[in-house]
């Protein structure tokens, strides 16, 4: 009896830390790490990206490659309020 008591408690934490694992990488992959033009950080919604960086709100955002500064590092170009990848930009006219 006290082995399979041992057992389910053990079988609930594993379950526990899935289901917490999962959690977090669904959480974050939806917000996006961000620096604000007055230096704080923050997170933000993945639709609010293209328009934090047209207003000018923020400085930097965290992509898989690393922090990308706005005004060094290439990022995507406007088209009438919409960003899209230069590669795009430059396969549309071929």
């Amino acid at each position: 009896m006290l082995i399979l008591m041992i057992f389910l408690i053990a079988l609930f934490a594993l379950l526990v830390i899935t289901f917490l694992i999962q959690y977090k990488s669904y959480n974050h992959s939806r917000h996006i790490r961000v620096i604000y033009e007055n230096n704080t950080s923050g997170m933000i919604k993945r639709k609010r990206l293209e328009e934090l960086i047209v207003s000018g709100s923020i400085t930097k955002f965290f992509r898989s490659s690393g922090w990308v500064t706005i005004s060094v590092d290439p990022i995507r170009q406007t088209n009438h309020g919409h960003l899209r990848e230069r590669r795009e930009i430059a396969t549309c006219y071929y």
